[in-house]
C-alpha cells in the first residue's frame, strides 16, 4: 500500500490509498528542459488533490548565468 498526501476540498490534509485515486502522468519536452508531472484525483471527479512536477534543465537558458550570478 502506498500512501498519497493529498488536500481534501474542506481544506484538511490527509494520507490516502493509491488504489483509491485517479493517476494521471504526463511529459513535456523541448531542447532546453523536462518536465514530468503526476496528478492524483478521486475517482469521478475533476479536482486534483496531489500533484507533483519534476522539471531538469537540460541547458540554462541564455543570460540565466548572468542574472543568478548579481544574486547575493
Amino acid at each position: 500500500m502506498s500512501l498519497i498526501h493529498i488536500l481534501r476540498e474542506d481544506g484538511i490534509e490527509d494520507d490516502v490509498d493509491e488504489t483509491l485515486l485517479v493517476k494521471a502522468e504526463g511529459v513535456d519536452e523541448d531542447e532546453d528542459r523536462r518536465v514530468r508531472w503526476v496528478e492524483y484525483r478521486f475517482p469521478s471527479s475533476d479536482r486534483i488533490v496531489h500533484r507533483s512536477v519534476d522539471v531538469v534543465m537540460k541547458r540554462w537558458p541564455e543570460g540565466l548565468g548572468t542574472v543568478l550570478g548579481g544574486i547575493g
